[in-house]
């Protein structure tokens, strides 16, 4: 990269979910074939190397605080009930304040990062097993199935028996 010198080396970045995640978003959205995926893919990626160059930037201090609000994100996704006040309660945290960590680390309102998160493993189920689309949207913690098909066709432009078949 003749225009920033921070990617002429190895970069070691552990913890950095937030990467990861908008990685899983280019993969969906690279998927999708969505008019305009292609720019929409380019200004994810962007915002990925940019986080990856600011993770690299971090004092070791605030890198610690970032890995608590990380565990505490993370620790989101294995929830099965994700209102507010019962993450609050398990977490030790105001509603409000919980809600607020989840939209600072992930740019994304609480109900949209478990929506995310769960259509994200729902991807990797239909990749990877031959489960039926009634299991997996249990097993990713949708209610019930047309629920789990709807926000799967908002997330990824397909419906999951569509994206499966490819």
């Amino acid at each position: 990269f003749d225009d920033c010198r921070d990617f002429d080396g190895c970069i070691y970045a552990k913890n950095c979910s937030d990467i990861l995640e908008l990685l899983m978003q280019i993969s969906a959205e690279y998927s999708s074939h969505r008019i305009f995926y292609e720019q929409v893919c380019s200004g994810l990626m962007k915002q990925a190397l940019s986080l990856l160059i600011r993770h690299k930037a971090i004092p070791a201090a605030k890198k610690q605080d970032l890995g608590r609000k990380n565990n505490t994100v993370h620790s989101v996704k294995l929830q099965r009930d994700v209102s507010n006040s019962a993450l609050a309660k398990h977490f030790g945290y105001h509603p409000v304040h919980i809600n607020r960590i989840v939209r600072d680390y992930t740019r994304m309102s609480l109900h949209k990062y478990v929506l995310f998160c769960r259509i994200t493993n729902a991807i990797k189920m239909l990749s990877e097993t031959d489960s039926t689309l009634t299991l997996i949207a249990s097993e990713t913690g949708f209610a019930d199935s047309s629920h789990f098909a709807n926000a799967f066709k908002k997330f990824t432009g397909k419906r999951p028996g569509e994206f499966r078949r490819g």
